[in-house]
């Protein structure tokens, strides 16, 4: 029997992609579950969906480990797609997280932008809190889409 490109998005990626609500309909965990348990099931966290071209093509965007640890903790803090929803975490908080100081966070942030890997935008008051500063990823995505339409060859470490 063949398999249709409806069936394998539903098999291979269906699966990845189901939340906690289309467990309750009775279908499986999904891939992160599988593989990761209760690692992502419990408490307040989670895990992140990144492209596997931030890795794969880190070298070629000019990213070091220090970046790619900076990209992921902002990440962390992007839930929604929504222009207004856009991630803001501290410096200071990801440096605590990353065990360095909130300078070098600072540092790598400017590097990302001279990269045109992502935008710190400037600082935007708020009524009931402190300012915050959002980050967007806009031409990392536009970078990251360029790099997925080149043919996929073999990594050189491979």
């Amino acid at each position: 029997m063949e398999t249709t490109e409806e069936d394998f998005f539903e098999d291979v990626v269906g699966d990845a992609v189901r939340g906690q609500d289309a467990r309750e309909e009775g279908f499986s965990k999904s891939a992160a579950e599988t593989k990761w348990g209760p690692a992502i099931k419990g408490g307040s966290y989670g895990y992140q969906i990144i492209p596997d071209g931030l890795v794969r093509h880190q070298q070629e965007l000019g990213l070091d480990a220090t970046d790619i640890v900076l990209i992921l903790n902002i990440c962390m803090h992007w839930w929604e797609s929504e222009p207004k929803k856009l991630p803001h975490p501290r410096p200071a908080t990801i440096a605590n997280r990353m065990g360095t100081s909130t300078r070098t966070v600072e540092r790598h942030i400017a590097r990302l932008e001279k990269l045109e890997i992502l935008d710190w935008l400037p600082s935007q008051h708020r009524k009931n809190g402190p300012s915050i500063r959002k980050f967007n990823f806009d031409k990392l995505i536009q970078k990251l889409e360029t790099l997925a339409c080149k043919p996929r060859g073999v990594d050189k470490a491979a």
